[in-house]
């Protein structure tokens, strides 16, 4: 008895979700645009503007989940 090949080499399936994993660290630089206007733009009403507005537990909170996402799209 003979097995058919498939349809679909098995590392096409497995690039699937490597490259949206990619695309999605990868596009995350693009937000620097609009939170640098929103940082400019209130630095310029109120000069004396704190650099960060949310809490520093929520703000390294932030900064452990990508470090974690950017390690777990790494492997």
């Amino acid at each position: 008895m003979t097995t058919s090949p498939s349809l679909y080499p098995k590392r096409v399936l497995l690039l699937v979700p490597v490259s949206a994993s990619y695309l999605s660290v990868a596009s995350s630089p693009l937000l620097l645009v609009p939170v640098s206007a929103s940082y400019l733009s209130r630095r310029a009403r109120y000069r004396d503007a704190p650099l960060f507005l949310t809490p520093r537990c929520v703000l390294l909170a932030g900064v452990g989940l990508g470090v974690f996402t950017g390690a777990d799209d790494f492997v």
